[in-house]
């Protein structure tokens, strides 16, 4: 089996903020961009380095840490077949495999908790401005400042396990997300993957989402902040959901109007696949033999 190790990469010149107000602005977004980029190198450096792959000795190839990045981006943003990706880059396909299986990890082990966890340092000193958002924008919530929604990703039918993988609602094998989404468009918790055929209610106990928002979401007169859920939540004064039953008008109309805010954690999903179409595409998908998801659970 083809082994690699990263080598360190040295980080890149400072652009050229140029002339004017806009190239100023272009160039400190490209320097931000390159500093993440170079940061992200060096985890996948210090992991490769801990788990092992280290340099030197027979059967080791070493790959710089910018060409394991890039491999690792093209894989999400290009779903093509390791036979095209060998013409492409050159490499065998058990070592990109191994590139893309490794840098991913690294990645998660530095910043998993930002995805994993939601981040209540980075929302408590926007939450007023999210509730103002959201009942500027016809809810009829006032203190409502983000959304809950789940999403079913499509699987390959594996070749062991199917029933666990198998959900009858869309009739697919599949496993199952649960986001929290802000208004500014970030998705401030990804808690999965889990198996396709639980329950929402199920990946929402299993998160412990409803004891972080007890604990912390209330104002200093104990007043709490909210978010809002579809049907197949149960109320809270945390956890807000639709009006179900035989509703009256005004139960209809209000229905009818946070849905149309609500829409917003949809589009969240919808962005993730957009610019990574890795994610979407279903025969990638294949559990026990690629990396179809990676989380704490």
């Amino acid at each position: 089996m083809d082994r690699f190790v990263v080598s360190p990469a040295s980080s890149p010149s400072a652009a050229d903020p140029g002339s004017g107000a806009d190239d100023a602005g272009a160039a400190a977004s490209a320097a931000a961009a390159a500093a993440a980029a170079v940061q992200g190198c060096r985890v996948v450096v210090s992991f490769v380095e801990s788990s092992g792959c280290r340099g030197g000795g027979h059967g080791v190839q070493r790959v710089p840490a910018r060409l394991a990045f890039a491999v690792t981006l093209w894989r999400l943003a290009a779903p093509t077949t390791l036979i095209r990706d060998r013409i492409f880059w050159g490499m065998s396909e058990t070592l990109i495999c191994e590139i893309f299986n490794l840098t991913f990890e690294a990645i998660f082990e530095r910043w998993g908790d930002l995805v994993n966890d939601l981040q209540v340092d980075a929302i408590l000193p926007k939450i007023d401005s999210f509730c103002e958002a959201i009942a500027g924008h016809g809810s009829p919530l006032t203190r409502c400042w983000g959304f809950l929604g789940g999403t079913i990703r499509k699987i390959a039918r594996p070749w062991r396990n199917q029933r666990i993988n198998y959900t009858g609602w869309k009739r697919v094998h599949s496993l199952k997300y649960q986001a929290v989404d802000s208004p500014d468009g970030i998705i401030r918790q990804l808690w999965g993957p889990m198996l396709g055929r639980r329950h929402d209610v199920t990946l929402l106990g299993l998160s412990g989402l409803l004891e972080t928002l007890t604990q912390s979401f209330n104002d200093a007169a104990g007043a709490p902040y909210y978010i809002y859920g579809d049907p197949a939540y149960q109320v809270s004064p945390w956890l807000m959901a639709p009006y179900k039953g035989l509703l009256s008008v005004a139960e209809v109309a209000f229905n009818r109007a946070i849905s149309r805010v609500r829409v917003t954690v949809e589009w969240g999903f919808g962005r993730v696949v957009a610019l990574w179409p890795f994610g979407d595409y279903v025969k990638k998908q294949q559990v026990a033999l690629s990396a179809c998801g990676i989380g704490k659970q």
